[in-house]
């Protein structure tokens, strides 16, 4: 018994699992992005971000727009990390 134990165990650590996997996130996961005057960080649902919405900083003014080029990196590099976002 210990020696048919001993071998499935030695068979189990030659095996090499090349399994991927996703993480689905929804639409309202909150991304941190920071203003580019002032470095203060403020959260932004992925589906605000998706609209390319006109953001405001709350802690100096600073105002900008999101931009397409942003988004695009974004859901990239989440993509990248195994995240998908649901649409």
């Amino acid at each position: 018994m210990i020696g048919h134990s001993r071998r499935n165990t030695d068979v189990q650590n030659r095996v090499q699992v090349d399994a991927s996997f996703a993480t689905i996130l929804p639409a309202s996961t909150l991304v941190p992005l920071q203003c580019d005057e002032c470095g203060h960080e403020q959260n932004y649902p992925m589906k605000t971000l998706r609209n390319l919405p006109h953001m405001m900083c709350h802690e100096c003014n600073d105002e900008r727009s999101f931009s397409e080029f942003e988004l695009m990196v974004l859901e990239k590099a989440l993509k990248g990390m195994g995240y998908y976002l649901s649409k």
